[in-house]
């Protein structure tokens, strides 16, 4: 018997600065089939959520972080792990590269059979420049 399901620990958040006010945003990830929740910091206190068509599409896995990156001063991106523990565990996990800037958004898959779990950016390798971690999380059908 699992103490908890490993499907449902609930969103991954981060905090953003996406529109360069100087006030951090909130981003809420989502479940599959669910939209990630965008709210602007308003700068007195409260949040406002942002529609926009490049937010509103429903996720087609879960995410299991969410990340706000800035790789360059004109384009701001955000990191998603795709879980892939609800898929066929033939399918890869990866994560989902998206710029604010652009709407372009990208699926990075990993050589891994295990599901994505935490995201983090150090200067792993101190060259200067940040580079990506992704954790795993859970072997599809087996439990860890």
């Amino acid at each position: 018997m699992l103490p908890r399901k490993l499907s449902q620990l609930g969103p991954g958040v981060t905090w953003f600065d996406f529109n360069g006010d100087g006030w951090d945003d909130l981003f809420i990830g989502a479940g599959r089939g669910g939209r990630l929740g965008v709210f602007r910091n308003d700068g007195h206190g409260g949040f406002v959520r942002q529609r926009a068509k490049a937010f509103d599409a429903p996720m087609g896995r879960d995410l299991t972080t969410v990340l706000g990156w800035q790789p360059n001063p004109t384009n701001l991106v955000l990191l998603m792990g795709l879980a892939n523990y609800e898929d066929n565990p033939m399918k890869a996990p990866g994560f989902r590269e998206f710029s604010i800037v652009t709407g372009a958004a990208d699926e990075n898959l990993l050589l891994s059979s295990a599901s994505t779990g935490p995201l983090a950016l150090a200067d792993f390798d101190g060259d200067g420049d940040l580079d990506l971690f992704v954790g795993g999380r859970v072997l599809p059908g087996r439990y860890p």
